[in-house]
């Protein structure tokens, strides 16, 4: 059984890898293609935006469907779509065909996330999911980081189509070892600790009552503040690099390699020592809930510092700290959702992703128009702008968490409502 599990999380680690790298290529390729079309920052906006403009509603919709016909196959049939898109890039000539890929690309990698959660919920025990999800995480921080290097050399050498269509060769390879070698679930699963009855439909009214718990909006909403931060990495880090620290393309590159480098040890750390916390004390308020507000306002302090320190290598630093610490909450974060009703998991995992990736709509053109209200010769006061922002969301979100989130109370009244014979939805 364990060396089935590592096999599956390899597979799931290099599926998440591509997802991520296929979102943020765009932002290494940016200056080429703003070129290019001779785009302005705001168009630049609705490009980055465009991708998530579907990603939201195919992240529920896909989340659902993955519990109806499994993880397995809706990973198949994602991962196929991605490959179609990216090797597509060649037919690109013009603004409207960008937004269009960048939509469609969006739509397909929506359910992903929410298939790889539910999918880890059903091989992993409870006290190793975070450690499991953190090495996910670790794959999507080389997707979206690691690679900048060889993306860069890509761009620079062969063009930006031709970097896009190489993640597209990736996708299917990962597909044609997927279909033999990947499983769906354990032939023999334990029984849940809790004696949980499972609906097989799903009414709205349940889908209303999952969202709106004291447990879940405060945890859906620090989602949204933490990618609210990635955003900003994967569409304009690299023109702030270039553009702002004056960087060339080449030193961006590695740069962007030193601070995804720093920022999976420091994530897998702090989610593996969550770990050891929950397995020795059982209570994820203490292991998951405290651990993520630390974290979560030390990225906020983090980021207040480069308002003010100027220097290119404290920046570097600051940026690669305060990713790892955020990426804590997006791997402790789905694994919390889901925990809040485990019969529903796929679904849980799917809210917290869709709504957390509503950032994504809304956070490029947003940093756009600041760009462009701070005028031509002020970048630098633009991007200020959009990471005074992000402070002010962490904060407020570490807030919310410590004050509403105690999700073993819920735990314990699931409990006690099932020895008096009561079905929890």
């Amino acid at each position: 059984m364990k060396r089935i599990r590592g096999i599956i999380l390899l597979f799931l680690f290099i599926g998440l890898m591509i997802n991520y790298a296929d979102k943020s290529v765009s932002g290494y390729a940016s200056i080429a293609i703003m070129k290019e079309f001779k785009l302005s920052a705001p168009q630049w906006g609705v490009v980055g935006s465009s991708f998530f403009w579907l990603f939201s509603l195919a992240a529920i919709v896909g989340g659902a469907l993955s519990d109806k016909i499994g993880s397995k196959k809706m990973l198949t049939i994602l991962l196929l779509a991605w490959t179609v898109l990216q090797l597509g890039a060649f037919a690109i000539t013009g603004l409207t065909g960008l937004i269009l890929y960048r939509i469609l690309l969006g739509m397909f990698e929506g359910p992903s996330a929410p298939a790889m959660y539910s999918h880890v919920s059903k091989w992993f025990p409870k006290e190793q999911q975070g450690r499991a999800l953190s090495i996910l995480n670790i794959g999507a921080q080389i997707g979206a980081f690691l690679y900048a290097p060889i993306v860069v050399h890509l761009i620079h050498n062969f063009g930006w189509r031709f970097s896009f269509a190489s993640f597209g060769v990736f996708s299917l390879l990962w597909v044609l070892f997927w279909i033999p070698f990947g499983k769906d679930k354990p032939v023999e699963t334990k029984k849940p600790n809790l004696n949980i009855s499972i609906q097989p439909k799903l009414k709205s009214s349940e889908i209303v009552k999952l969202v709106f718990s004291r447990n879940s909006i405060p945890s859906i909403l620090a989602l949204f503040a933490c990618f609210w931060y990635v955003v900003w990495l994967l569409v304009w880090m690299p023109q702030y690099l270039v553009k702002v620290i004056h960087l060339s393309s080449q030193q961006m590159g590695y740069s962007v390699l030193s601070i995804g480098l720093c920022s999976m040890i420091i994530s897998y750390a702090i989610c593996t020592y969550s770990d050891i916390l929950y397995k020795k004390s059982g209570d994820s308020r203490k292991s998951r809930v405290n651990l993520s507000i630390i974290t979560m306002l030390s990225a906020g302090a983090m980021l207040t510092s480069i308002l003010f320190i100027h220097s290119t290598v404290w920046v570097i630093v600051t940026i690669a700290f305060a990713s790892g610490f955020v990426n804590v909450f997006l791997a402790l974060g789905p694994q919390l959702l889901m925990s809040f009703s485990p019969e529903r998991s796929g679904l849980m995992a799917s809210l917290g992703t869709s709504f957390m990736n509503s950032a994504g709509i809304i956070g490029p053109i947003v940093t756009g128009y600041l760009i462009q209200s701070a005028g031509k010769g002020n970048v630098e006061m633009g991007h200020n702008y959009f990471i005074f922002s992000i402070i002010a969301l962490l904060v407020v979100a570490s807030i919310l968490l410590l004050v509403f989130v105690h999700p073993d109370e819920r735990v314990i009244k699931m409990a006690q409502e099932n020895d008096q014979g009561i079905n929890i939805v």
